[in-house]
């Protein structure tokens, strides 16, 4: 056969198809783009107990942390032993290790000062969720994290708990407190949050009623009022972090990661489990007093409950949403008799000694998550929930969602069970040898000051800032 002679016009006709199937292909990647990550809604609840949730969940209660177990994924989530909670969180918000982060208990004995002091956020040995993902530029806020004082500088804002070695003994967790400097990040945001903090502590007024039924003092026994003196500065604690974060989300809606963290539900437990699950005990409440205090523990869990519907209203179900706690719970002392006992420690009648005995509580839900993933509720059984992963996984997952590298000098990996197959196929993993700055500074940049006029701008249009 004969070659075809192709004229001018021929070949101008077939370069101006080429050029179009390639500007419609350029046009077409350019619409879709590389997937994006979703944005992350991490509510740390410290002390959640699944034997506590589930027969909650199913008997209709909990609505807002049933509607994430429907269409999410659950489970046990391993933890630490031996199961301290500064040091289980820090592991959580690291990827690592105690010996790695730094973070070995409550306090410690300071070796410049020789004296003892609490931890701190300057103990921390390696970068945090906050930094590493600031690093990358994304928006980030921190609320009420566990020894995340002095507040670091994020690309956000920071509020964190405050306590002192004299308070720890019955305020191990603690919260803001006038006249503290480094309490938030920036400095001058916590002066904003004077309205906040009296508007909680007016909440926790009303909230108290309902956990203790009333002023107890005189009424109930010194036990009882004991107890609930040291446990209702923590429901006032989580009442202005609920509060605080639902007002960062309405001035920064497009963050891309936010912690918020309470603890109220881990408190309650540790004073009231015997009064909720008098069968065991040698020397129960008596009934007067069991039905006074006997809902104080399921209380706070519908109290959190509350605070979570509100956060995931404001967020909408395009934010992925994690509700995870750092361990369970379970009686102890169910020989003693509590009446005879004086320091507050020794009239806890619930601990978490036993990593195995009291595994974390895991909830996902969301862009990234499977759907769906654990059946039906209604025929749940703790003896068959399955364990999804480890406290040391949680910071590579959410480095993955969010789209940043995953160090591999952390000591977790991808929680696969938690992950929509369909996610996994679309966003490959990244990894790096270390999240770590090469100066092994763990601080991260700043707002610059564009930003932070910027979000000032937001709150004082919201309301939450006044102009001077």
């Amino acid at each position: 056969m004969g070659s075809k002679d192709v004229g001018p016009a021929a070949v101008r006709d077939w370069l101006s198809w080429c050029l179009g199937c390639v500007i419609f292909v350029v046009s077409m990647l350019g619409c879709s783009g590389a997937p994006k990550p979703p944005r992350v809604l991490f509510i740390g609840v410290d002390g959640l107990e699944w034997s506590v949730i589930v027969p909650m969940v199913q008997e209709g209660e909990l609505p807002h942390l049933r509607a994430l177990m429907e269409r999410g994924v659950y489970g046990k989530l391993e933890t630490l032993d031996p199961t301290l909670s500064p040091v289980i969180w820090t592991t959580i918000a690291t990827g690592k290790l105690p010996e790695k982060h730094g973070v070995h208990h409550f306090y410690l004995l300071d070796p410049k000062t020789g004296e003892m002091r609490l931890y701190n956020s300057n103990d921390r040995r390696v970068s945090a969720l906050w930094n590493i993902l600031s690093d990358h530029g994304l928006r980030v806020h921190v609320v009420g994290w566990f020894l995340t004082y002095p507040a670091e500088p994020i690309r956000g804002f920071m509020v964190s708990q405050y306590t002192s070695l004299q308070r720890a003994p019955e305020l191990w967790k603690g919260t803001l407190e006038k006249g503290v400097p480094h309490q938030t990040y920036p400095e001058s945001f916590f002066e904003q949050l004077t309205p906040e903090i009296q508007a909680a502590a007016d909440e926790a007024r009303v909230l108290e009623k309902r956990l203790f039924g009333g002023d107890v003092s005189g009424s109930t026994g010194e036990l009882e009022t004991k107890l609930v003196q040291h446990t209702v500065w923590a429901v006032e604690s989580d009442a202005l972090y609920a509060r605080i974060a639902q007002k960062i989300i309405r001035a920064d809606p497009a963050f891309d990661f936010m912690a918020v963290y309470f603890g109220a539900t881990d408190v309650a437990a540790h004073r009231f489990w015997r009064y909720y699950r008098p069968e065991g005990f040698r020397f129960p409440p008596s009934r007067q007093k069991r039905d006074r205090f006997g809902e104080v523990v399921p209380d706070t869990y519908r109290m959190v409950d509350e605070w979570i519907g509100r956060l995931l209203t404001l967020c909408g179900n395009e934010v992925t949403v994690f509700v995870v706690s750092d361990h369970g719970m379970y009686p102890i002392k169910q020989h003693l008799n509590f009446e005879n006992l004086q320091a507050v420690q020794q009239m806890n009648s619930a601990d978490h000694l036993d990593a195995e005995r009291a595994p974390g509580v895991i909830v996902a839900a969301g862009p990234g998550i499977r759907k769906g993933g654990e059946g039906n509720l209604e025929g749940l059984e703790l003896g068959t929930m399955r364990r999804l992963g480890s406290v040391l996984d949680i910071a590579p997952t959410l480095l993955y969602l969010l789209g940043v590298q995953v160090g591999r000098d952390m000591d977790g990996g991808l929680m696969e069970a938690l992950l929509d197959p369909a996610f996994r196929e679309r966003h490959a993993l990244l990894e790096v040898d270390t999240n770590e700055k090469p100066e092994a500074d763990v601080g991260t940049e700043p707002l610059d000051e564009e930003m932070d006029r910027e979000m000032l701008e937001r709150f004082k249009s919201l309301g939450y800032i006044e102009d001077d």
